[in-house]
């Protein structure tokens, strides 16, 4: 069902591109929303990376994923859902987490036998580097993949307001101070 929807909002986007292109492309999910846009982001990556498109997404931002924390690597097995080609499809990638989410931390953990993105972030950072380094090289410098990791946990070092902490998986919208910060992510300068 995610891989259906993921590919039919990259048709959205695509449309849109052809019909009134849109200035800049933001997208934002929760939860299982992530393999929505990771989908949408590796159908664009692809399309990009053989040069048959040069529609981008200019940020995304992940929050409380609930994907595998190894979701940029290639897979081990081919039933596994990993989307290392969404790096060719966004410029900017932003993954939220919390170690509070007891649905990451817990039901996920339990039901997938692996840790959540938007736990405690990737399993590692070697994936995402590469990918950086990789999308420039293959663009030939014309393109570029950031990411940022946003830990909003109440101990988090990183997100030191604490109206911004998240104790629960639906609390990244708990204040508007939340969404002003996500906004100011995603603008784009």
């Amino acid at each position: 069902m995610f891989d259906f929807t993921g590919v039919a909002l990259y048709h959205l986007l695509s449309e849109a591109q052809t019909v009134a292109a849109p200035k800049s492309i933001s997208l934002v999910s929760h939860s299982l929303g992530a393999h929505v846009v990771l989908r949408c982001l590796a159908v664009l990556g692809e399309r990009f990376f053989r040069e048959k498109s040069t529609l981008r997404v200019d940020h995304a931002l992940l929050l409380a994923a609930a994907v595998e924390d190894d979701v940029f690597h290639n897979p081990d097995r081919p039933e596994e859902y990993h989307f290392p080609e969404a790096a060719f499809g966004v410029s900017r990638l932003h993954i939220s987490t919390s170690r509070a989410d007891e649905v990451l931390g817990g039901a996920f953990r339990v039901n997938e036998h692996d840790a959540a993105l938007g736990f405690k972030g990737p399993e590692s950072m070697s994936p995402l580097a590469s990918l950086a380094r990789r999308v420039e090289e293959v663009s030939q410098g014309q393109a570029r993949f950031r990411f940022e990791i946003h830990d909003f946990s109440p101990s988090s070092a990183t997100i030191m307001n604490p109206a911004l902490h998240v104790y629960d998986h639906g609390g990244y919208w708990a204040n508007p101070e939340q969404t002003n910060y996500y906004v100011n992510l995603i603008r784009v300068p």
